[in-house]
Formats: C-alpha cells, structure tokens, sequence
C-alpha cells in the first residue's frame, strides 16, 4: 500500500545466502504475516555486488516459484534517484550515484517531471565512470539548479 513497514539490515558476518531467507521469514511474522500473505515480490537487478544480487535474484526467483507469485525487478540506480526525488522535492535534478571498483562510479541523472507528476525523466541513463567524467556530463545536460543525489559513490 506504499507504505514502509521496517527496514532489516542482515549480519554483515553471515553470508547473504545463508541469512537472507531467515531475515524475510522474520520480518514477516513481527509484522502478522507469512510467506503466503505476500502477493508481489521485488528484487534489484543491479548495479551492485555480484554475489548480493545473485543471492536476492535467486531467492525472489526461487520464492515467486514456490508461492506461484509475480515478480517486479528495479534498476538500484532508478530505485536511489526516486529517493532522491522524495527527499528533495524542490530539486529540479536528481541522480544517483554508486561506489564501484576500480575508483570508479555507476550513475544515472534524472529531471523531475512537470508538478504533480511522480514521473523522473531520464537524461543520463545508467552510466560507469570516474567522479571527474560523470561530474562534466551532468553538468552538460543539467547546468543550473540544484542536483539532489543518492546513493554511497559520493567523493569525499
């Protein structure tokens, strides 16, 4: 109902594979409810770790199975520049911006639509490079304005 109930974050000490099953059962039951009481499930298709969404992909895949349920699968990128757009409502940019390897960033920039509308237009689709690279091509497409951005890739 587009309502956050709780947010869990896993034993960094125990494998994704191994807790994440247990987490979900958890959670559930704190808030009433079971495996059989959820009608969507959703999943991130990256960017992010390997190993992470592998596990999360799997477990989405192997429960939507079992529960003969829907999935929905969102972009992390699109996903943090939609908080973004909700933490700053006045900004007539927003982006997101990831930690990758290799000092390199996953990015994507988005304007906000007309008012009232929920809509994020995408001007810089999903995109891997330097800090330095991405700053210069934002600054192309979104010159003036604030840019509110998303995300753990920010340079310090």
């Amino acid at each position: 109902d587009g309502q956050l109930l709780e947010v869990c974050v896993g034993d960094a000490a125990t494998r994704h594979a191994v807790r994440l099953p247990g987490d979900l059962v958890a959670l559930l039951a704190r808030h009433g409810h079971t495996l059989p009481d959820v009608h969507l499930l959703a999943a991130t298709a990256g960017p992010g770790g390997f190993t992470g969404l592998r596990v999360g992909l799997a477990t989405v895949q192997g429960l939507a199975m079992a529960l003969d349920r829907r999935v929905f699968v969102a972009s992390t990128l699109d996903l943090l520049a939609r908080a973004a757009a909700d933490a700053r409502p006045e900004a007539p940019w927003v982006g997101a911006w990831m930690h990758g390897m290799r000092g390199e960033i996953f990015t994507s920039l988005h304007r906000r639509g007309a008012p009232g509308q929920a809509a994020l237009e995408t001007l810089v689709s999903a995109w891997v490079g330097s800090a330095e690279a991405t700053a210069a091509q934002w600054q192309a497409v979104a010159p003036s304005g604030a840019i509110a951005v998303a995300g753990d890739g920010w340079p310090e």
